[in-house]
C-alpha cells in the first residue's frame, strides 16, 4: 500500500511541474527527470505535424515518454495561455484536431454483439 501512495505522490509532483508556468525560452533537461517546456513540445509538433511511426519514435527519443503520456502532456499544454502566445496558429490547429477527435468518439454508438 505504501508503494501506491509514493507513486501517487510522485504523479502529483509531476503534474504540478507540468502545469507550472514556464518562460518561453526556459530549457529543462529530460535527463534530470523534469518536464519539457511548452516551447520544446510546440517546436516538436511543428517539426512533426503528422502522426506516424517516425513521429512517435522521435518523440520517445526526444522526451522519453510513451505515446499516451506525451499526448496527455500535449493536451494540457495547448490549453495554457503561454502556448497560445508562443504559436497561436499551431495551438489552434492542435485544439481543433483534439476537439474533432473528441466529437468523433462521442458520436459513436454502441452496438451490442449479435448472437
Amino acid at each position: 500500500m505504501r508503494r501506491h501512495n509514493e507513486d501517487e505522490a510522485e504523479h502529483e509532483r509531476r503534474l504540478e511541474r507540468i502545469l507550472a508556468p514556464a518562460t518561453p525560452h526556459e530549457s529543462r533537461s529530460r535527463s534530470s527527470g523534469e518536464t519539457p517546456t511548452i516551447a520544446a513540445v510546440l517546436a516538436f509538433e511543428n517539426k512533426y505535424p503528422t502522426t506516424n511511426g517516425t513521429k512517435w519514435a522521435a518523440m520517445f527519443v526526444t522526451f522519453r515518454y510513451s505515446i499516451v503520456r506525451y499526448v496527455q502532456l500535449l493536451n494540457r499544454m495547448i490549453d495554457t495561455p503561454e502556448a497560445l502566445e508562443l504559436d497561436p496558429q499551431l495551438v489552434n490547429r492542435l485544439r481543433s484536431a483534439r476537439d474533432r477527435k473528441t466529437q468523433q468518439r462521442a458520436s459513436r454508438t454502441y452496438r451490442p454483439p449479435t448472437n
